[in-house]
């Protein structure tokens, strides 16, 4: 790296110094100045060649960086709509589950009034399968909360790592700030 800066500050001493001279002494050059003119034009096109290949090579090399954020953010992005779906899929389900809690406890209330009924009337026989189902429904709920408390517990973990994910990306996106400072910058020149 060192030689080759070197090498450009050699390069643009001598064209500095050939132009300087091309211009205060062109009418006291003979013959040399159709010598010394080619060759400020080849020190002209050796510079603009090596800018061009350095702007090249940046350009390149962010243009890397770009595609790799961009395919990461991608990566990201569609691991959260994952999760977002899933979350969608699950309220879906708990709600299917607590509609089924109503239904049931609605019927717990009709069989426990029943219930009533039935012993005011001394038919023991109908007693005893109305408790059954009494006991049925309430094993049924039970069951439900318990799948509702799980279904919960897996959307709350759904949402922590979206979080995570959501960290991610912005971590993505401010380790490279170059490519960011890039975007605003271009941002601001499209506003303008």
């Amino acid at each position: 790296y060192l030689s080759v800066m070197i090498m450009a500050i050699s390069l643009e001493i001598g064209k500095l110094i050939t132009a300087t001279l091309l211009h205060n002494y062109w009418k006291k050059l003979k013959w040399i100045k159709f010598l010394l003119f080619p060759m400020l034009l080849i020190l002209m096109a050796i510079t603009s060649l090596g800018i061009y290949g350095f702007l090249s090579s940046a350009y390149k090399s962010t243009a890397i960086e770009l595609n790799t954020m961009n395919k990461e953010i991608f990566v990201v992005d569609n691991k959260i709509g994952l999760y977002k779906q899933n979350n969608i899929r699950l309220s879906e389900i708990l709600l299917q589950k607590k509609t089924a809690i109503d239904k049931l406890y609605n019927s717990k209330v009709s069989n426990e009034n029943r219930l009533d009924s039935l012993y005011s009337k001394q038919y023991f026989s109908s007693i005893r399968k109305t408790e059954k189902s009494i006991k049925e429904i309430e094993n049924k709920i039970n069951s439900l909360d318990n799948e509702i408390l799980t279904i919960n517990n897996s959307i709350q973990t759904n949402n922590d790592s979206i979080n995570n994910l959501e960290l991610s990306k912005i971590g993505v996106e401010s380790s490279n700030s170059s490519i960011s400072d890039f975007y605003f910058y271009v941002i601001i020149y499209l506003i303008t």
